[in-house]
């Protein structure tokens, strides 16, 4: 029974069967005080909360948690991130992980807006590409999937908000340009992009960020940054932003915050990964990262907190739907 209850919940912030924005369902508000009160209201919370990820948590949206607003003058209810900053670690463990202290004295990289085809989206939608022997038809697959205009926007507040910033897009947006710019140490590294899901023809499945694919290449993904790519590199970096759909989410379809994209990034040496757990819209996502980055010398999880509590004050972003399907990995 209890369980029926998140998953209500969850539903109703994640919104997988929906396809457009004017189809969105109303969000749980009954279910979200219910669980509110439940589960955070016996506890003594600090300003920071960190909550160990486990099969019960990864399932449950807690940024979205809610309670009645005591203020008679104002009768609607405070979101759990409204009051505090949340973040994620795999285990208490992770609690012993060391912080490069001059880390914000690298640079911060941004890959992003590749070249696609001309037909704009709002959604960057997690989808399945399925890779044949044929290098060319692999490429034209890659080059059908639609652009993403605001993520321009968001690497632009990036570029601005960050000092000693590098931003790469549209054709400059390659794996040998990846490769070879995370060859040095980096502050923040950034993808903003579509995440999908890939099957090779032996059968292998992994995940992958789309990038611009170059010319002049024999591999049959090219154009795509696999888990087995990242896991590859040497990535030293205090913080990964991950601005893409379902990139929580395992090659088998399970959420898991150590599994696929996530996972590889913290091999490869990443220290905190900001991740997606669900599809995510275009222009919310790159409104929501402006504010992030604005923020960002808070700290990752008071600019995430931030972040999210400008969209719930936006006429048109307040649904969870935009925002409360984001979260911080790792120990800032």
């Amino acid at each position: 029974m209890f369980e029926s209850k998140v998953e209500e919940l969850n539903a109703s912030v994640q919104q997988a069967d929906v396809d457009y924005i004017f189809q969105l369902k109303e969000f749980n508000i009954e279910r979200a005080i219910e669980l509110y009160d439940h589960l955070i209201k016996p506890l003594a919370l600090k300003q920071h909360v960190t909550f160990v990820q486990n099969s019960f948590v990864e399932q449950l949206p807690l940024a979205a948690l809610a309670k009645q607003n005591s203020n008679i003058k104002d009768k609607g209810i405070v979101y759990l991130v409204q009051e505090h900053q949340i973040n994620f670690i795999p285990s208490l463990l992770s609690l012993h992980r060391g912080r490069s202290e001059n880390a914000k004295l690298y640079s911060s990289l941004a890959f992003g807006s590749p070249s696609l085809n001309q037909q704009n989206s709002d959604m960057r939608i997690a989808a399945k590409i399925i890779l044949t022997n044929n290098q060319k038809e692999n490429i034209d697959k890659i080059n059908a999937l639609s652009s993403l205009p605001y993520t321009n926007d968001e690497m632009k507040a990036f570029a601005t908000q960050l000092k000693n910033s590098k931003v790469y897009s549209q054709n400059k947006a390659t794996e040998s340009n990846v490769r070879q710019q995370l060859r040095q140490n980096s502050h923040i590294l950034s993808f903003a992009t579509h995440a999908l899901s890939v099957e090779y023809p032996s059968g292998k499945t992994l995940s992958a960020l789309v990038l611009t694919p170059e010319p002049g290449t024999t591999n049959i993904d090219e154009g795509l940054l696999t888990t087995e790519d990242i896991e590859s590199m040497d990535i030293n970096t205090d913080l990964v932003v991950l601005s893409a759909c379902n990139t929580a989410f395992s090659e088998d379809g399970a959420s898991n915050d150590l599994s696929g994209l996530t996972s590889s990034f913290i091999f490869a040496g990443a220290k905190n990964v900001l991740v997606s757990t669900s599809q995510i819209n275009d222009a919310a996502t790159a409104k929501l990262m402006t504010e992030f980055y604005a923020n960002i010398d808070s700290g990752y999880s008071k600019a995430l907190m931030a972040g999210m509590k400008a969209m719930i004050n936006s006429e048109e972003y307040s649904h969870p739907y935009y925002w409360a399907n984001f979260r911080l990995i790792g120990v800032e």
